[in-house]
């Protein structure tokens, strides 16, 4: 009983600091496998990418490499003989819906100006596919940093006036989302798994 609320205690409060999805306490495998960061190895990383990734609306495949420390997808980096692209295999969570969302979202906030990775369909329209029963999708590659340390007060300001031009890019968004986690923005809820784990333990 105390390991289990442990691993619910982790999962809340790694959900807290990134500010994801609730808890269901009954589907804590669930809600692991579309949260918890996993250990990349280099089985992971399958030879065939560069075969798969052909299928795609992109130049000639020259390299695929595996980019970032993300915690949610495992991410590629392919690079062509043009401009590099982003490969992604998405959790089992994540349906095609999830990509018919991206791109309502993304489509909009790229009509007001913000530049934001942009879905590359693949060769026959879909804007994502399948490969070992997993849903994969091609981005648009966009340069940047990720920072590993506490940002400055130039980079908070920088970050906020980004997060207000992306807020006030969607406003003119009319859409009605495909795919929904459950109590995604359920703070309240959240709170009240966390005070319940707690006194489990």
């Amino acid at each position: 009983m105390a390991k289990q609320a442990g691993k619910r205690i982790a999962i809340l409060l790694y959900e807290g600091a990134s500010l994801s999805c609730g808890i269901d306490r009954n589907n804590l495998e669930y809600y692991s496998a579309i949260m918890i960061p996993r250990k990349r190895t280099e089985t992971s990383i399958p030879q065939a990418l560069t075969e798969f990734g052909a299928q795609f609306q992109i130049p000639e495949i020259q390299r695929v490499v595996p980019y970032g420390k993300g915690s949610i997808n495992e991410t590629f980096l392919v690079k062509t003989s043009g401009s590099p692209f982003i490969l992604q295999q998405l959790r089992p969570a994540y349906d095609y819906g999830s990509l018919e969302d991206y791109e309502a979202i993304t489509q909009c906030v790229d009509r007001a100006g913000i530049i934001t990775p942009r879905i590359v369909p693949t060769k026959t329209g879909l804007l994502g596919t399948i490969k070992d029963n997993r849903l994969w999708r091609m981005t648009s590659f966009v340069p940047g940093v990720t920072l590993k340390r506490s940002p400055t007060s130039s980079q908070v300001k920088s970050a906020a006036a980004l997060l207000g031009r992306w807020h006030e890019g969607l406003s003119t968004l009319d859409y009605d989302f495909h795919f929904k986690l459950p109590d995604f923005h359920d703070t309240p809820k959240k709170m009240m798994d966390l005070q319940a784990a707690l006194t489990a333990t």
